[in-house]
């Protein structure tokens, strides 16, 4: 195992941001300084994924009838980055350039690929990074991690796309109104206890499988986590693909339990026919 950790430097050099980071003002833009842009509208739309379970572009393009979109990535693309922006690598979570680049923008909609409970992603941290406020769709308890109870715009509060469209036009055209959002940024504010001790990662799958390594390195017990942690039912997502998809990850998900807790050294192939018969009995 110790082997395995001298492998993957990132275990090593990963980048650990402390809540501080949401009220830094590095990237932030005041609104007084906010001249805006006759070709540049208000809020941002960046996605290159276009096929997920949450059905994200569905979302956006009914939105889009009643504000104006920006949108860079390939999804529902109607803009063209700069071109000093077109080669980013897309794990770059973080990257200077492009953080600056999405901080003129005053909402950026963030809506996760799947609706899972805790399952919360770049999609929400860099907006509240750079000081803009998200338009989120995603975690059902997003709002125990966001740092006040007015930090974003959550789709869960309105009826539909068209009560949203005309909410975020209220709060563009109204600077106080806007301002209440970021008070993370104006007055320093945070009032989520949970979140002043939390530590973001910005590689947080490689984090993940570091601390999973050197755990069992040290023989040290696993820190203790809800049952509910990453719990992600179907109903919250779209069908289509994606049902199987969830019956598949059910089914590879108790076959390693019946391996792990039964303490039975298994192979790939192994592991494949445990979760096919579950699979075709409908037992997961």
């Amino acid at each position: 195992m110790k082997s395995l950790m001298q492998k993957i430097p990132s275990c090593k050099s990963s980048t650990y941001f402390h809540r501080k980071v949401i009220s830094d003002l590095t990237y932030y833009i005041p609104l007084r300084n906010r001249h805006g842009d006759v070709e540049t509208s208000s809020v941002l739309y960046v996605q290159s994924d276009c096929d997920t379970p949450i059905d994200r572009d569905k979302i956006v393009k009914e939105l889009g009838r009643y504000v104006k979109i920006d949108s860079y990535g390939a999804c529902l693309n109607n803009k063209t980055f700069p071109l000093s922006l077109q080669n980013i690598d897309p794990l770059d979570l973080y990257n200077r350039e492009y953080m600056t680049f999405i901080s003129k923008y005053k909402f950026i909609i963030s809506i996760e690929n799947a609706a899972c409970y805790d399952y919360i992603t770049e999609k929400l941290w860099r907006p509240l990074i750079v000081g803009s406020i998200p338009i989120y769709f995603g975690a059902p308890n997003i709002r125990d991690w966001l740092p006040n109870d007015h930090s974003a715009i959550l789709l869960d509060d309105f009826e539909n796309m068209e009560e949203l469209g005309k909410y975020i036009n209220q709060v563009d055209n109204d600077d106080e109104l806007y301002n209440e959002f970021l008070q993370h940024k104006t007055r320093q504010k945070i009032n989520n206890n949970f979140l002043k001790q939390f530590t973001m990662v910005e590689q947080p799958i490689i984090d993940f499988e570091c601390y999973v390594c050197s755990t069992l390195h040290k023989n040290a017990p696993p820190a203790p986590v809800k049952g509910n942690v990453y719990h992600c039912p179907a109903e919250l997502n779209t069908g289509g693909s994606w049902d199987q998809h969830w019956s598949i990850g059910k089914c590879q998900a108790k076959a390693l339990h019946e391996f792990l807790h039964q303490n039975i050294p298994y192979t790939a192939e192994a592991f494949e026919k445990k979760w096919l018969q579950f699979f075709r009995e409908q037992d997961c």
